[in-house]
């Protein structure tokens, strides 16, 4: 039913953007999820990128320490592995079942409901800010 598109780290990556914007996520979780998977993103090996259903986070994290050495804390990996696992989760199970996974997820979040409290000028306020915030087009890595 799904292309393998849909698998790919490029569209996990859209999914906790637009996920957040519309109250599927909280938006803090999702930018953080989304922030992790970024920060562990050179790692992945051009299979995972394609497919991240071939991901193995210990593996991930295992190569990412390996670079990175000590200047990343173990705590702070962990809670990348956490939040890509999470991230990861969410988005299979989001693909196999979007209408249970939006009913489930607004249920157990009562929906989410401060987006129905703002108004359309606030709502897009809060969509460019959140734009802004995920991928600053001006900033380039070094």
């Amino acid at each position: 039913m799904t292309s393998n598109e849909s698998y790919t780290a490029e569209a996990l990556l859209n999914f906790l953007k637009q996920a957040g914007m519309e109250g599927l996520i909280n938006p803090a979780t999702a930018r953080a999820r989304r922030k992790a998977l970024e920060q562990l993103a050179d790692e992945l090996t051009e299979d995972e990128r394609a497919d991240i259903r071939r991901i193995d986070v210990d593996d991930l994290l295992s190569r990412f320490h390996k670079l990175e050495g000590s200047s990343i804390r173990s705590e702070t990996l962990q809670i990348y592995g956490q939040r890509v696992a999470s991230a990861l989760d969410e988005y299979l199970g989001w693909l196999e079942t979007p209408e249970t996974f939006t009913r489930a997820r607004r249920e157990r979040l009562r929906s989410f409901s401060r987006s129905e409290s703002l108004t359309p000028e606030q709502k897009a306020a809060e969509q460019v800010t959140l734009e802004a915030i995920e991928n600053p087009s001006n900033v380039v890595p070094v």
